[in-house]
């Protein structure tokens, strides 16, 4: 798995090496790196991206109270890789593929002794269209419709037992990814805002559906310089429970194996940078950080808290 990583990225920096320049917008064009399908490009253009985020988990919620483990943390690291490309000025068409790998640890509540647990592989690949509704020289508005097709692997699998549903790649169901964003730019600093979602159309083979995931987000950017700009944003989560059940994932070992403990809401503020090379040999690259914290989370049942995510990311195009 990790040679066809390797493969796959070696051939998109290729690309982006032989390809050439391409004109180089403002440092504040493209909306913080966490945020996807926040731009459209006009005609012919295209854009290649790759994101990598790391999300940390720890600290239960609630008490794992008539269980026998505890989960301690759970850390996930996700690399996206994305390209966009543009056939007219009112459509843009994304492709967004992840890997990830997520980490678990757990304790024994009867022992005291801990444990750890590993999965990784390739998730669900996502398509979407871009469509430009309203666009003057300081406002756009464009509309986003898309499907997540179910490729990433629900059975994973430690010493012969099924993991638990957060540490499963997939979600095993094809799911549309509707979205609407609004976008305002001035002479000193860029406005925008997102809504979005993720619906779940069908229960997966193994006899479960992932609950339906709506997000809200705004953000303001400030330019400094031809090169540099720093940004500021509010984000907010809402996902449901799953439904439904794995008949081979205990539901009374650990709190993650038992759909109750699932769903909830989550408020987060990031802080990020852009920086781009108006001229040179980098011209076109884009680079960017963002650093995510939660600043309110609701959680149903006994489940282990989000409390950091940073986002890196590079992108090549407009």
């Amino acid at each position: 798995m990790k040679n066809k990583l390797f493969c796959l990225m070696t051939g998109i920096l290729l690309l982006s090496a032989f390809s050439p320049a391409m004109a180089v917008s403002r440092p504040d064009a493209h909306a913080p790196i966490s945020v996807m399908g926040e731009h459209t490009h006009n005609k012919g253009e295209w854009m290649l991206s790759t994101r990598y985020m790391r999300m940390n988990m720890a600290g239960l919620n609630s008490a794992a109270t008539g269980y026998m483990m505890a989960p301690q943390s759970m850390s996930m690291d996700m690399l996206m890789l994305g390209a966009m490309i543009a056939p007219t000025d009112d459509f843009t068409w994304m492709i967004m593929l992840p890997w990830s790998r997520k980490n678990m640890t757990m304790i024994n509540q009867m022992s005291s002794a801990t444990m750890s647990e590993m999965s990784q592989g390739f998730g669900d690949v996502s398509l979407s269209a871009l469509y430009t509704i309203w666009k003057t020289p300081t406002h756009k508005l464009h509309l986003t419709a898309g499907a997540s097709l179910p490729i990433g692997r629900i059975n994973s699998s430690t010493g012969g037992s099924v993991q638990t549903y957060p540490m499963q790649i997939g979600s095993g169901s094809t799911s549309l990814l509707p979205g609407l964003t609004y976008v305002q730019t001035h002479a000193d600093l860029s406005l925008g805002a997102q809504t979005s979602a993720t619906i779940r159309t069908n229960d997966n083979p193994r006899d479960y559906r992932l609950g339906d995931q709506y997000k809200a987000t705004t953000w303001i950017a400030k330019p400094l310089g031809n090169s540099l700009s720093i940004s500021a944003r509010v984000d907010h989560t809402v996902w449901g429970s799953i439904k439904g059940s794995d008949a081979t994932i205990s539901s009374t070992k650990s709190p993650a194996g038992n759909p109750i403990n699932s769903g909830g809401t989550r408020t987060e503020i990031g802080l990020g940078i852009n920086f781009i090379q108006p001229e040179g040999p980098y011209s076109g690259h884009r680079f960017a950080l963002e650093l995510i914290t939660p600043i309110a989370q609701t959680l149903n049942g006994s489940q282990l808290e989000t409390t950091s995510i940073i986002t890196l990311g590079w992108q090549y195009g407009i």
